[in-house]
């Protein structure tokens, strides 16, 4: 009976959402209301350009957001260059500017149980792109553009595969489109 009582708790047992700055990551912070949501396009490099905050402050921002940048929703187009299954199951991709590919930046689609509503962008990724690992998925280089939507987010740095040089990133992501030389697909996720 004990063996039993002890895996039914495993089993229901919450998965990990992630440690720095969790609440501002999936807008259970108390700044979510005073962000911009209407987007602001904008380009990887430009966003790469800001000045980070200190990696204190950061620490300090667990449950608000840091102006002017993370009071606003943005978007960007760039090349995709892989992404990955996080351990919180957040999708963690990797993005290249469309002029300076060495310009890359991190965004994020959390997990559904981190994130009521985000299991319908995650799982349209998935069909588009193939299923997410824990092993970074590498895409052919400089081929396929996308566009994505997503709440300004600075990360603390330490070690992500593309992160920006200033830890800015695009998290949680609301949307994304394929982008094509003739445009943008037509979404059928939200």
């Amino acid at each position: 009976m004990k063996r039993l009582l002890l895996a039914l708790l495993c089993a229901t047992a919450a998965l990990p959402c992630g440690v720095e700055r969790q609440a501002v990551k999936t807008l259970a912070d108390i700044d979510r209301l005073r962000v911009n949501t209407t987007p602001i396009d904008n380009t990887i490099a430009i966003l790469n350009t800001r000045t980070a905050p200190s990696r204190r402050d950061l620490m300090a921002a667990s449950n608000y957001r840091i102006a002017p940048y993370e009071l606003q929703v943005w978007r960007v187009t760039g090349y995709l260059v892989g992404f990955k299954l996080e351990a919180d199951e957040d999708f963690h991709i990797v993005l290249a500017d469309l002029d300076d590919p060495t310009q890359t930046m991190v965004v994020e689609i959390p997990s559904e149980h981190c994130m009521k509503g985000s299991g319908a962008l995650q799982a349209s990724w998935q069909k588009r792109f193939g299923k997410a690992t824990p092993k970074f998925k590498r895409v052919l280089a400089h081929k396929i553009m996308v566009q994505v939507t997503g709440y300004g987010f600075f990360d603390i740095i330490h070690g992500q595969t593309g992160v920006a040089r200033n830890g800015f990133e695009l998290h949680p992501l609301t949307d994304w489109k394929e982008v094509f030389a003739h445009g943008i697909l037509p979404t059928v996720h939200h």
